[in-house]
Order: C-alpha cells, then sequence, then structure tokens
C-alpha cells in the first residue's frame, strides 16, 4: 500500500495478471478560530483587536507548521457577534468542503473576554442563555447542542479568554464531560487573559496599552490601527498589579520587543498555564507555547 499527505493507494484484490487499486482520499480537515468582533460593555474597553489580532498570529503559525498542508488543513478566523453563531458557522464550512465524511474539524479556538461560564458577547443575547446571564451561552441546548464533528483523534478546543480554565468544575473542564466533546482536549486560562507578543511571558507596549485599555476613543483608534505593525499577539493569562512590569520600555534592552532572548524574557511575568482536560478528566497545565509559538514549527 502507498500513501501520501493527500491520499492512500489501497490494493482491493489481485490475481496474478491483475491488480485493482483503489484510492482512498484522506479528509480534509478544519480549524475555526472565532473572534468576537464587538465593542465592549458601556464602550469603556474595546478588545477587538486584541482577539483579531491574537486569532490572526494563531492562524499564522498554523500555516508555518511542520505538519501543515494547505490541500488538507483549511484554516478560518471567523469573527461573531454571540457565541451561538459559532454552530452554524461549523455546518457552513463543514458543508463548503463537502460535508461531514469529506472533512473533519481539527482545532476550535475562541477569543473573547470570558468567564466562569465561558466567552462573552455584550450586546447580542445568546441563544440559549446562560440563567439570568445573556452575554454568555448556556452549556444544555447550546455547547452540548453543536455538532463539531472532530477527527476521531487528535482534536483540541481552545478557550483563550480569562478564567475557562478553573478545575475542578470550570467551563473547559464542564465541557470535556459532554458527549459532543469526547476524545478532544479542552483548554482554557487559568486566571485572567492578557495581551502579550510571547506565549510564555506576558510582555506589552505602552502603545498596545492605549489601543486596548481605558484611553479616550481618539487614542485608542490611532493605537489599533498600528497594532498589528507591532508584532505578533497572543491571550495569556496573567495576574493583576503586574501591568507594569509586563510593559516594554524601548531602549530598555538590547532587542526590539519582539525579538527578545530567553534571557531578556526572564525579566517579565511568566504567562499563568493554560490548564487541558480531555473525557472529564484534568490532564495538566502548561502555556501555550507548547503548541502556538511564532518562534517555533509546533
Amino acid at each position: 500500500m502507498s500513501s501520501s499527505n493527500e491520499e492512500t493507494m489501497g490494493k482491493t484484490s489481485s490475481t496474478e495478471k491483475n491488480i485493482v487499486k483503489q484510492k482512498i482520499s484522506r479528509p480534509k480537515e478544519l480549524i475555526l478560530l472565532f473572534w468576537i468582533d464587538e465593542e465592549d460593555k458601556n464602550g469603556g474597553y474595546d478588545g477587538r483587536t486584541l482577539f483579531s489580532e491574537a486569532a490572526q498570529t494563531r492562524m499564522e503559525n498554523i500555516k508555518k507548521s511542520s505538519w501543515y498542508n494547505e490541500k488538507i488543513h483549511k484554516v478560518h478566523n471567523p469573527p461573531i457577534q454571540a457565541i451561538h453563531e459559532i454552530g452554524p458557522i461549523i455546518n457552513n464550512w463543514t458543508s463548503k468542503y463537502g460535508g461531514k465524511d469529506k472533512i473533519k474539524t481539527r482545532e476550535i479556538g475562541v477569543f473573547s473576554h470570558a468567564a466562569g461560564d465561558g466567552p462573552i458577547s455584550y450586546h447580542t443575547a445568546n441563544i440559549p442563555p446562560v440563567t439570568g446571564w445573556p452575554v454568555q451561552m448556556a452549556i444544555t441546548g447550546g455547547w452540548d447542542a453543536i455538532d463539531f464533528n472532530w477527527k476521531e483523534q487528535g482534536a483540541i478546543c481552545v478557550f483563550y479568554g480569562c478564567n475557562t480554565g478553573h478545575n475542578p468544575e470550570g467551563f473547559a473542564h464542564s465541557l470535556s464531560k459532554l458527549s459532543n466533546f469526547s476524545g478532544v482536549t479542552v483548554w482554557g486560562q487559568s486566571t485572567s487573559a492578557f495581551p502579550s507578543f510571547y506565549p510564555n511571558y506576558r510582555v506589552t507596549t505602552v502603545a498596545r496599552s492605549a489601543a486596548d485599555g481605558f484611553f479616550p476613543n481618539i487614542v485608542r483608534k490611532t493605537a489599533q490601527t498600528t497594532w498589528d505593525l507591532m508584532g505578533p499577539t497572543y491571550m495569556v493569562g496573567g495576574n493583576s498589579g503586574e501591568g507594569v512590569k509586563s510593559t516594554y520600555i524601548f531602549g530598555s534592552l538590547t532587542n526590539s520587543v519582539n525579538q527578545l532572548t530567553d534571557e531578556e524574557l526572564k525579566s517579565y511575568p511568566p504567562a499563568n498555564v493554560l490548564k487541558y482536560f480531555q473525557n472529564g478528566n484534568y490532564e495538566g497545565q502548561t502555556h501555550q507555547g507548547v503548541f502556538n509559538d511564532h518562534r517555533k514549527t509546533n
């Protein structure tokens, strides 16, 4: 039997003078990196740039990974305004690539604000909502009703928003128990999440803080236009009170902010871990650089 990344040639029958071969095509693999595209509550803090740029960084890292094959792996980062859009979008992309037998879901990522009940969309009520809290989607009738069409082995689902990975009984842990997440590794943040240039340390700049924080609109809008010119973006776990320590000061080190050495990075706060679960079991914890790092070909 011969094979390639795209197909396998199998001998189905043979005689001394006759060999019949059948082409068995390998299913494509779908990767969807969702990000919340809406202004935050009260218009005071706007995470859209952080979410979109972190999703873009993940997509770029995937495309330069050693396992990536553009003919097999189909990567998209759709913006959404409500969490319940995730299911229909998965269905639409699955249909576009030929249906459930032709493509399987390899990875789902969600870049958003989040809390104990999962990702948040502030301005669009979710269906069905968490009781008394419509900014989040309920697990029953919501998350447990999505047909993800996962691949049989190696699928992951990553929630990059705040506090999604508490153990026990946190959001990622709860999803991992569901039948439609069977065999899938579900990741979540153990603490609040913040922007960073690196997946394993929390490193930011004054300009990024201006783009993403409580600054006058004219300052934020100007800073947001240059965000993607600064370098990669990650949503990493961090602690309150470490904003100043995590801020790169131009000229303070030999290298620019997106070219810091391992030794220079040690002066910044380490990223708090993501925790990961499978089939209701806690499997471990680490930073996301093990699978998402622009410096490697994971």
